[in-house]
């Protein structure tokens, strides 16, 4: 499996599902950085990974309403199907 498309989705959902309507870029990246030290640590590599160079992009598709699906493929994490 892509581990890249199962730690995106399910770390940005986790985000996105504690975050409620306080989606500030700060609040955003606090939350992911919270979660990716929260998972295993063979998936914590490629979760801070992404936040390193994705953080911007995820925080304003966040910011701005999008799923979690939506917001991978966005970054090319995942392809749309």
């Amino acid at each position: 499996p892509n581990f890249s498309i199962i730690v995106c989705e399910f770390v940005l959902g986790t985000v996105i599902g504690n975050l409620g309507q306080d989606k500030t870029p700060t609040k955003i990246k606090n939350a992911l950085l919270r979660v990716c030290n929260s998972i295993p640590s063979f998936l914590a590599g490629k979760c801070n990974e992404m936040v390193t160079n994705y953080g911007t992009q995820i925080e304003q598709y966040i910011a701005d309403g999008k799923s979690a699906e939506s917001t991978c493929v966005s970054i090319h994490l995942c392809s749309s199907t």
